[in-house]
């Protein structure tokens, strides 16, 4: 059945509707949850990071890789998908958007959950996005943040219910109701499996799990943390993790035993957290205590030091039961493991085939939106942006130098990728963008890269005079906050000003 708009009453018999799963592998588990979250309207990483972490088409192959070893698979996504809460431009990012849509079709997504960023877009243009998918759009329509919905997709032989709920706030009386209304539904329709979809962060997804009876596993959007945190276990139900810009994708194996409806966790994601805490304060508690045996004088008496390493031994036996834990046999269980989709992965070459539509498809749209849109003229008697060739006019030796360096191919680096009219990379990777007297991500011909200005500013009045001037339009010694705009954790994780000046700073150019 083709789904572009799903609310609570269309779901009241919950029909079964098969997905691209598994062929009942053998040896593998009997069912696999596949699941991401804020993907953001993200289809591919920046490239300038040290590692780029994410691509939908590295997914895309995790996910073709993942239904052949599986009984049957669910695939599910939870939090802003479409959209991104900052984007750049509205054309772009409902290019982004309707792209997203298809790829993810392609893989065979059953069901997501709107974020806050989704739904701000406002229902008919969610609709619009998803008309032509395949996958449930939970939570979404008129009133979305107070209504929840629900699919029943067959995977391995097994129904598996899946829900969503999308209230910002996630704690109000009535989506709490609509979440226990779908879960009800879900089980009169046969649900073996029931999975819930929560876009508004942890506090959400940890009340619906002690509100809401019946849900075995929440995917929980909208938790931006830097790490992706282990599962969690919430009353009955259990809390995945899913991390950022598709970054990676979180995948539970389910082996299912049909006495026991309740899930084990039998993996190792959540007790290589636990171990990593109790190591670093086994490390800690030893460290103290060796200081206070050496210094005698440091005020800490013998019984307190007995009492401490008491409490280490403690620590150490609780680390040694982890690491000895075993789960019951007969039980049904569950192993998460969260898999980093890194730059050494493989691309599934059709979806990396869609990428490069969309890249065609935002320079069309871009080149047509932002026509008319040229820079802004400097006020009388400020400075604007003259290009790095008048520069070079009297500093050809820094100018020179400045060839030798990734300043100098930073355009290069957009068109070889197919980005120079993408409005998330070409604004650092020009100068002077949308300021005064400089460029634009149309208009940027004798700006393009990252020239002198970038970092000294605009250069006009400097010029004009003949280099006579006394500077007092530019900067001689760049500051660090020149550099960060554009030298952010996201794009250049690696990032120290000294380090980096040094490789800038050359013959005619500083030394």
């Amino acid at each position: 059945m083709r789904t572009a708009l799903l609310l609570p009453a269309i779901f009241a018999a919950c029909t079964p509707t098969p997905r691209p799963g598994g062929d009942g592998a053998r040896g593998g588990p009997d069912l696999r949850i596949l699941f991401t979250t804020d993907l953001s309207g993200t289809l591919e990483p920046c490239g300038c990071t040290s590692r780029p972490l994410g691509g939908i088409d590295r997914m895309g192959a995790v996910v073709s890789e993942s239904r052949r070893s599986a009984a049957g698979t669910v695939f599910v996504t939870a939090g802003a998908t479409f959209f991104k809460a900052d984007g750049e431009s509205a054309a772009q990012d409902r290019v982004d958007a309707d792209a997203l849509a298809r790829i993810l079709d392609r893989l065979g997504l059953d069901a997501v959950a709107a974020g806050t960023a989704d739904l701000a877009a406002g229902p008919g243009e969610l609709a619009r996005i998803v008309a032509a998918g395949r996958f449930a759009l939970l939570a979404a329509g008129a009133a979305a943040s107070r209504q929840a919905g629900e699919v029943i997709r067959e995977a391995g032989g097994r129904k598996v219910g899946i829900f969503g709920i999308a209230d910002p706030s996630g704690t109000s009386d009535e989506a709490l109701g609509s979440a226990r209304a779908s879960v009800e539904r879900l089980s009169r329709g046969g649900a073996q499996v029931v999975i819930g979809l929560a876009s508004a962060g942890r506090r959400s997804a940890t009340r619906i799990a002690q509100s809401v009876p019946g849900i075995d596993f929440i995917v929980v959007g909208g938790v931006m943390a830097t790490s992706v945190p282990p599962p969690q276990k919430v009353g009955d139900a259990h809390l995945l993790f899913g991390g950022r810009d598709g970054q990676g994708i979180g995948i539970v194996d389910l082996t299912i035993r049909e006495d026991d409806p309740r899930f084990v966790d039998a993996g190792h994601q959540a007790t290589t957290v636990a171990i990593g805490r109790l190591d670093r304060r086994i490390a800690d508690l030893e460290t103290r205590i060796h200081s206070w045996e050496r210094a005698r004088d440091a005020g800490v008496s013998p019984v307190e030091i007995a009492r401490m390493r008491e409490r280490l031994a403690d620590l150490r036996r609780e680390r040694d039961a982890l690491t000895h834990r075993s789960v019951p046999s007969g039980r049904s269980t569950f192993v998460s493991r969260w898999e980093e989709l890194g730059p050494e992965r493989r691309k599934d070459p059709a979806v990396t085939a869609m990428i490069a539509q969309r890249d065609r498809r935002v320079a069309e749209v871009n080149r047509a939106a932002l026509a008319n849109e040229r820079p802004v003229a400097a006020a009388p008697g400020s400075p604007s942006y003259i290009g790095g060739a008048r520069c070079a006019e009297c500093h050809e030796d820094a100018v020179t130098f400045w060839r030798g360096t990734k300043h100098a191919h930073a355009f290069t680096t957009l068109v070889d990728g197919g980005k120079e009219l993408d409005l998330r990379c070409v604004g650092c990777h020009v100068t002077g963008y949308r300021r005064p007297g400089g460029s634009t991500a149309l208009y940027n011909e004798t700006l393009r890269a990252v020239q002198c200005e970038a970092c000294h500013g605009p250069g006009s009045l400097h010029a004009a005079a003949g280099g006579t001037e006394d500077h007092a339009t530019l900067v001689r010694d760049t500051p660090e906050p020149t550099c960060g705009g554009c030298h952010t954790q996201e794009h250049s994780d690696h990032f120290e000003f000294a380090r980096y000046r040094s490789q800038i700073v050359g013959p005619g150019h500083g030394r």
